[in-house]
């Protein structure tokens, strides 16, 4: 009888384990800064090693100034990118003068093709709008900055 009881808390005890283990597999992962990765310099570093949550419920309630990775297409292949996050859904964004502004605040220095956009876009739902720490970023039109909730892996944590 007293072995049928250590069975039972032994199987017990590995359920468990395996049970923490699959829920943390699931909802974080490391993910590593491409080596001439630079557009989010100096808050990421190239080569550098982050923890991403993957948990659908951080995804959808990413805010402004959450850094997140996500995937885009590049020549035909899936490449890993990091961005800040500006606007969520619902969020105006517009230019003036130079400058880009979320719902009218100012938020950070326009994409040098634009000029003014003073009628705005409207952040779509399931959507971020993203920027880029680093001078050296790509000047993305404001049309592909957007980012589908389906293309971020996660959340970087403890940025």
């Amino acid at each position: 009888m007293f072995e049928k009881i250590r069975s039972l808390i032994w199987y017990t005890v590995l359920l468990v384990l395996f049970l923490v283990v699959y829920h943390i597999g699931t909802s974080y992962t490391v993910a590593i800064v491409a080596e001439g990765f630079s557009y989010m310099e100096p808050t990421l570093k190239a080569k550098g090693t982050y923890v991403l949550d993957r948990r659908q419920s951080t995804v959808r309630s990413l805010q402004k100034d959450d850094l997140i990775a996500f995937e885009v297409m590049d020549r035909g292949r899936l490449k890993r990118t990091f961005a800040r996050v500006l606007a969520s859904p619902g969020k105006t964004v517009s230019v003036r003068e130079g400058r880009l502004l979320v719902d009218g605040n100012d938020v950070a220095e326009a994409p040098r093709r634009i000029a003014t956009l003073d009628t705005g876009l409207i952040v779509p739902r399931d959507t971020v709008f993203i920027g880029f720490d680093s001078s050296r970023a790509p000047d993305l039109p404001l049309a592909k900055r957007l980012v589908a909730y389906r293309a971020v892996l996660g959340r970087v944590r403890g940025k």
